[in-house]
């Protein structure tokens, strides 16, 4: 596991090769997955049961 704090956030993630994946790379795949996952959320809050 690797831990790395972006803007006052601590992300953590399985990938720990810091020189593959740098922690600027880790915060804008968590903001994109973010995204994803508020996109999600809205269409389940408008889809009809």
């Amino acid at each position: 596991m690797r831990e790395t704090e972006i803007g006052g956030r601590i992300l953590v993630t399985t990938l720990r090769d810091a020189k593959a994946v740098s922690a600027k790379e880790i915060d804008a795949l968590y903001g994109r997955r973010w995204q994803v996952k508020v996109d999600f959320d809205y269409l389940s809050f408008c889809t009809p049961s």
